[in-house]
């Protein structure tokens, strides 16, 4: 703040400050000031000279956030925001932010209105400022004006090239406070924050699997409509992806082409290895917020935390029993269907699920 000359008795009133000094306090600040100069509207009374009150507003600072809820913005019996020198100020009386304009003051307060007055005549959407309705009008025209200098690629508004540079130069000024992991755009790092909290926000109606994110979502419910599949020509099997495809591929060829360095175990899936060596290290990240029990993976922790809600969102339609997993479901549907198809290599006896086949080869194992 630029400096302040002290009045001659050192008292400090709202006539003490400058319609600039007053918009460069934060909320909290000005909220406190105007309790002492109500308490004290004549000047008169329990006055501070100016470094003090610096140093209290400092110390109180916290306090008067937490309590900006309760406290009124204006002195008692005012109907509106004014300061003390006779001129109204352009604050928002629901977050006591200031403003150099009256007009930037109704931009500002669509946020808490919620009002869209900017109608896209196109698709309908609505916008609460112009300049966001300019950006999106591009979409419809086409145009781009914003170009890259390192490789030329044009985009729709200045902030998408901000983002898009930083492939150039590194950037990466988002960072996770879980892992320490970092992101050159905010809309990269909230998907992975749910890695650690275990949300799955999107929930497919059909299947009831959930997912992450929307453009996984999105993939996944191809595999109900039958767009856009992509067929395996040995089984006939398909999948919505063509990355999918081909990790399915490594079925019948069998590739397994990631090896764990520590026990030799190779996996289709890097997720799947990543996964396992956890079991070497002992790494367990995702921890339940409810009892404070940690899994290896996300998936873990999204199936544990049903212990908690007690959903069970998988149902047999033959019985109804309910399930909180779906493998569960699909295992349990074997008793009724009388299908085994896990087969002992040994003896040819055959099994509903791959962990009783598991504990069964150990009899042979143990015989050998």
């Amino acid at each position: 703040m630029a400096a302040v000359i002290l009045p001659p008795t050192g008292l400090v009133t709202f006539e003490d400050f400058t319609q600039e000094e007053w918009a460069l306090l934060d909320p909290a600040q000005r909220t406190l000031l105007r309790q002492e100069n109500c308490l004290n509207p004549g000047g008169g009374g329990n006055q501070v000279d100016k470094p003090s009150l610096i140093s209290q507003l400092e110390q109180e600072d916290k306090v008067m956030t937490e309590e900006r809820g309760i406290l009124s913005g204006t002195c008692p019996g005012e109907h509106q925001e004014r300061n003390h020198l006779g001129a109204t100020l352009n604050e928002c009386n629901q977050c006591f932010k200031v403003f150099t304009t009256k007009s930037s003051l109704k931009r500002h307060m669509r946020i808490h209105t919620g009002e869209k007055p900017n109608h896209c005549s196109e698709c309908g959407k609505s916008y609460s400022s112009r300049s966001y309705f300019a950006i999106h009008k591009r979409i419809h025209n086409g145009e781009k004006p914003y170009e890259c200098s390192d490789c030329g690629k044009t985009f729709s508004s200045r902030s998408y090239l901000t983002v898009h540079k930083r492939i150039h130069n590194g950037e990466k000024p988002y960072e996770c406070t879980d892992c320490g992991k970092t992101f050159s755009n905010s809309s990269y790092l909230r998907p992975h924050l749910r890695i650690h909290t275990g949300e799955k926000p999107y929930k497919c109606n059909q299947c009831f699997r959930e997912f992450r994110t929307q453009s996984i979502f999105k993939r996944h419910k191809r595999v109900h409509t039958g767009e856009g599949h992509h067929v395996c020509n040995e089984c006939g099997k398909a999948f919505s992806t063509r990355s999918s495809l081909s990790l399915h591929y490594s079925i019948h060829t069998g590739e397994y082409p990631y090896e764990c360095h520590d026990c030799g175990r190779t996996f289709r899936r890097k997720s799947n290895l990543t996964h396992h060596i956890r079991t070497h290290t002992g790494e367990k990240p995702y921890t339940c917020n409810e009892c404070g029990k940690s899994f290896t993976n996300s998936f873990s922790l999204t199936i544990h935390r049903r212990i908690h809600n007690g959903e069970k969102s998988y149902e047999c339609s033959d019985c109804g029993k309910a399930f909180n997993v779906l493998s569960s479901v699909k295992k349990h549907m074997r008793t009724h269907t009388g299908k085994k198809p896990y087969e002992c290599s040994y003896c040819g006896k055959s099994f509903t699920s791959n962990s009783y086949l598991s504990v069964h080869t150990r009899m042979h194992n143990r015989q050998m």
